[in-house]
């Protein structure tokens, strides 16, 4: 997996000069590796190392996954409404990894929507430069949605996985329409609102009332 690195003179004030991307051989000619907690300003989940004489901050990917724990009563596979024609906007609440700062508004993400990097270096699903730092990070969702299924109890699974750069998402706000299925008849539930942390329905194939209650949204590293 490629990393990113910022450059600067050894033993300076770190200020980038170029971004660029290396491959894991890269590693093979490293001399010295040192942790950020040893220098000031740096993102968190990156290091130090010195290289002909130059100092190379090196930026490392964070996963995280959103896990859900949720009562379902009477439907399963519940999952964001989610395709390239209907993409799902997840929204988060969004701190930056270097200075702590947290975003004042919550921030929407599409899994189909590409935004580009500064420096040449690709492109990700949310790119944002903290107005604290001005330090760019940046996240990419990186699968479709596994859709969360009825089981008893009620167990934590993966809703999705995302690639963070320089930030963390904090919190998860479950705004949007999602699907459900009934569990034994298969009716179809759209456009539901989790909004509320419950949703109530009735499934007329079953003739019984459909719930989905005691929501409990967590944020993790995969």
């Amino acid at each position: 997996m490629p990393i990113f690195i910022r450059i600067g003179t050894a033993n300076s004030s770190l200020y980038p000069t170029h971004c660029a991307m290396f491959g894991g051989a890269f590693f093979e000619k490293l001399t010295r590796l040192r942790t950020t907690s040893e220098v000031n300003n740096c993102h968190s989940d990156s290091h130090l190392v010195s290289f002909n004489h130059t100092e190379i901050e090196v930026t490392t990917a964070t996963m995280f996954a959103l896990t859900l724990t949720a009562e379902l009563t009477g439907v399963t596979n519940l999952r964001p409404t989610d395709s390239e024609d209907t993409p799902f906007w997840y929204t988060f609440k969004v701190q930056c990894t270097s200075c702590r700062e947290t975003h004042p508004k919550p921030i929407a993400v599409s899994r189909f929507e590409q935004n580009e990097m500064s420096g040449s270096r690709g492109e990700a699903n949310f790119v944002w430069k903290c107005k604290n730092c001005k330090r760019e990070s940046s996240a990419t969702i990186m699968a479709a949605p596994t859709p969360y299924e009825q089981t008893e109890p009620a167990k934590p699974q993966k809703v999705i996985q995302f690639d963070c750069r320089g930030l963390e998402f904090t919190e998860f706000i479950p705004e949007g329409e999602w699907l459900a299925e009934g569990v034994d008849t298969n009716f179809k539930f759209t456009a539901i609102d989790l909004t509320d942390g419950e949703w109530y329905d009735y499934d007329e194939k079953a003739g019984e009332e459909v719930s989905i209650k005691e929501l409990q949204w967590e944020i993790n590293r995969a």
